[in-house]
């Protein structure tokens, strides 16, 4: 084995390993939310230290296999790929957090006919299934399986849209729970905010796998 393949072995095996430190961040910050655990959004709090450490960690490995050994092709869009993709993993690490103090400003459980009336956990449970969706494109080598995020990232923004909606008619009926609504409100906008990351990371994949560049057709499409 040359020494580039086992820096690019290294460098998918420390990005698995994000990809799965950030998911379980994710849930846990719904599952804290829904269950009011104080412990495990301080928990979430903690370990968005390790977050923010892999993603250095991952860059650095980047640069480094860039500068030392000039990749090449599919080699090089691998590192590009996860390159960009790993400030979106940061970001939406960035998002669990928001919840998880969210939580502990709070102290108290949130309404759950609230909940349910904007959706939270429907949108929360898509999110989960793009991010399955990642996962196995990248350890598969997939496109397909990261094109399936596409149609998902749709279903959350009607939800989200429709949770707006919602939303302005409790505040508009001058709900005494406004600031609490507000508060759902901020969650939920991080929730499809992380559809659109995944969505970006789902692109990257695409472009390491495929040699596709999904954003540039979109832009052709758009000034035609």
């Amino acid at each position: 084995m040359s020494h580039l393949i086992s820096e690019l072995s290294y460098l998918s095996e420390i990005f698995i390993e994000m990809l799965e430190l950030v998911k379980k961040q994710l849930e846990k910050s719904t599952f804290s939310l829904l269950n009011n655990d104080v412990d495990l959004a301080e928990e979430i709090v903690r370990t968005e230290q390790r977050v923010n450490a892999s993603e250095i960690n991952v860059e650095k490995e980047c640069e480094n296999i860039i500068a030392l050994f000039q990749p090449v092709a599919t080699d090089l869009r691998f590192v590009i790929a996860i390159l960009k993709s790993v400030s979106e993993l940061e970001r939406i690490g960035d998002h669990a957090e928001f919840v998880a103090n969210c939580i502990l400003d709070k102290q108290e459980p949130f309404d759950a006919e609230l909940m349910k009336l904007f959706s939270v956990e429907k949108i929360h449970t898509l999110v989960i299934q793009m991010y399955d969706h990642i996962i196995e494109a990248f350890e598969t080598k997939n496109s397909e399986r990261a094109r399936k995020v596409f149609k998902i990232d749709k279903e959350i923004n009607k939800l989200y849209k429709q949770s707006i909606k919602d939303m302005k008619t409790e505040l508009g009926n001058q709900n005494p729970k406004a600031p609490e609504i507000l508060t759902i409100y901020a969650i939920n906008a991080r929730f499809e905010r992380n559809g659109d990351l995944l969505t970006n990371i789902a692109e990257e994949i695409i472009f390491y796998i495929d040699a596709e560049m999904l954003k540039h057709k979109k832009k052709k499409k758009e000034t035609k």
